[in-house]
């Protein structure tokens, strides 16, 4: 069953992470905690295999003409703090992906693959570099909730098929970088890649995208965002790469 409470945690988190760090009184400009909030929506494609027990499918592919045709969309929040150089990140990560046409399983059939991902986000984050071109680094971990449901299709060795389902939560620490590159007044452009591991084999993300400042209290955002998880333990395996567009708004306060 998919976890609920891991999302009643992360959101008990960034409550706990306003309360502590918000000031409780007067500061100066420089000494004052500044906060960003993000909404994102992301129409991400996956390829990859999983599996549950002996039932895996491999090839498993979802491009993101076929997100668009099916309305199969991820959602992405995230809030940012930063007092002077130092800062933290909580993001979350929901992704619910169904594929179209079914994988092959071998001697089995065709599994159809439907899986449920949610990844909740926590780093602290520090600016090395200010200038002209910001450079932050990050370090933290990230939760993945992974639900699996496989259906199989009828065949010589499964008579009737078969429907299985099951979920892990995994943790992986993770160090990154992220760069941003002003171009003109209003404009600028974002890059951003970690890479981890710990309950996963490796995980790793990229994102490439571009900034525009609306006013300045809000920016609009969007680009390109590919994330790797290779996880396999105790029978389940998620070996997936999802990606797609993003777009959002960012509020400052």
């Amino acid at each position: 069953m998919f976890q609920p409470i891991v999302a009643r945690r992360f959101l008990a988190a960034i409550l706990a992470a306003l309360l502590a760090f918000a000031p409780a009184g007067p500061a100066l400009a420089q000494d004052a905690w500044r906060f960003e909030g993000t909404p994102y929506l992301w129409a991400a494609g996956m390829k990859g295999d999983v599996g549950v027990g002996r039932l895996s499918a491999t090839g498993v592919e979802m491009t993101f003409p076929d997100i668009l045709k099916d309305l199969r969309i991820g959602f992405m929040g995230s809030l940012e703090g930063r007092k002077g150089d130092a800062g933290f990140l909580l993001d979350l990560v929901y992704m619910k992906l169904d594929q179209d046409q079914p994988a092959p399983a071998p001697f089995l059939g065709d599994v159809q693959a439907r899986p449920t991902q949610a990844a909740y986000t926590g780093a602290f984050t520090y600016r090395v570099s200010k200038g002209a071109m910001p450079v932050d680094l990050l370090a933290g971990v990230r939760v993945n909730d992974v639900k699996l449901d496989l259906s199989l299709s009828s065949s010589a060795l499964a008579p009737g098929g078969r429907r299985v389902g099951r979920s892990r939560t995994w943790t992986d620490g993770f160090v990154g970088a992220r760069v941003e590159v002003p171009v003109a007044t209003r404009w600028s452009l974002m890059v951003y890649g970690d890479i981890g591991a710990g309950g996963s084999d490796s995980t790793w993300q990229v994102m490439a995208g571009a900034n525009y400042a609306l006013s300045p209290k809000s920016t609009a955002k969007f680009g390109y965002r590919q994330v790797r998880v290779d996880y396999h333990r105790d029978e389940f395996l998620f070996d997936m790469a999802s990606g797609g567009l993003y777009g959002g708004l960012a509020l400052q306060f």
